[in-house]
């Protein structure tokens, strides 16, 4: 699906990407200081570029914003134990927090071969995939996971039960980044397609008679929940994979199920856990094999016209954003 199509007749506007940066950054210097300000902007703009535009502009606006408002930005301790990095987070606004962690997880996989990063109560933190290039081009493989609150069940669980609990790798020394909620969209994304009345051409969600639907519109209202990307007879697939990554981010302290926080509204204040793992090159005796044969794999891949998730034009000089989060960014 193509942003621009998405987005649809005159609801879109090209804006430049210094101009967008520039903005952000101005607006959030008012509630926090210059590193913070910079590196949201930053990030926000990367979301956008690196074809994630419900955590760009959309999401600076209705989930960064309020905390900003609030003055929620996480400042919670970071403490080393060993190859493992663990923060016991505030919750908040959590992307420069976030990035120290993943900055000092390099350093000592890059020392000792591998590390861990445990964060509890990580806070918002966009799209996983914002932060991964810099550790891939210093050739280290990165995994990051988190649960979210419940907004994804199946049709026979009759609610939500889980989290989109996104899942995130990016491969080293290439531009290869997998990045994937568990559900068919995020909650992030129907709400833009909602904003946008964009009707997906198959079926996200169920709505409260449990009928499934492809209307963002009926899948937000009372009773109304997401599908896991593989559903009908195959529901188990994405489904328990989600369920193991709820497992997991409670290992980091988060918490599960409806205790997470609520599945509906702006879910600002959720209590989440995330893991991080990286891994350097230098511990992979097949370092050489993997590089002659990662290029191989994604050069057949491109041959048949298919996009490599994670590549991206770094000198984008424009993004296509939401008319109406591009006027509200203006008039803030």
């Amino acid at each position: 699906m193509g942003w621009p199509s998405f987005y649809g007749g005159n609801q879109g506007i090209l804006v430049a990407t210094s101009e967008l940066r520039c903005r952000i950054a101005e607006v959030t210097a008012r509630f926090s200081d210059d590193d913070l300000a910079l590196f949201l902007a930053d990030k926000i703009v990367m979301a956008e570029v690196l074809h994630a535009p419900a955590h760009g502009l959309h999401y600076f606006l209705g989930s960064l914003y309020p905390l900003l408002l609030e003055g929620k930005v996480n400042c919670g301790s970071i403490e080393e134990i060993g190859n493992v990095v663990i923060s016991n987070g505030t919750g908040g606004i959590g992307f420069l927090h976030l990035d120290r962690c993943l900055s000092k997880a390099s350093e000592i996989a890059r020392d000792k071969g591998i590390a861990l990063c445990v964060l509890q109560m990580p806070g918002k933190v966009g799209a996983l995939r914002v932060y991964c290039n810099k550790y891939m081009e210093r050739g280290q493989l990165i995994l990051i996971l988190k649960n979210t609150a419940r907004t994804v069940g199946t049709t026979g669980t009759g609610g939500p039960v889980i989290g989109t609990n996104p899942l995130c790798i990016g491969l080293p020394d290439t531009h290869f980044i997998y990045d994937s909620s568990t559900s068919t969209v995020a909650t992030n994304k129907l709400r833009l397609a909602n904003k946008c009345h964009y009707v997906f051409p198959y079926p996200v969600g169920v709505d409260k008679d449990l009928v499934p639907t492809n209307s963002p519109s009926t899948i937000p209202a009372e009773g109304g929940y997401l599908l896991p990307f593989s559903h009908g007879p195959y529901w188990f697939k994405s489904f328990f994979l989600g369920v193991a990554i709820e497992a997991m981010a409670a290992l980091a302290g988060g918490s599960t199920g409806r205790r997470v926080g609520k599945h509906d509204g702006q879910r600002l204040h959720s209590r989440e856990g995330m893991l991080a793992v990286l891994v350097d090159k230098h511990v992979f005796p097949f370092y050489e094999k993997y590089l002659n044969e990662a290029t191989l794999l994604l050069n057949e891949i491109r041959s048949y016209g298919l996009h490599i998730p994670g590549e991206h034009d770094s000198n984008a000089s424009q993004v296509m954003v939401f008319r109406k989060d591009w006027e509200m960014l203006r008039s803030l």
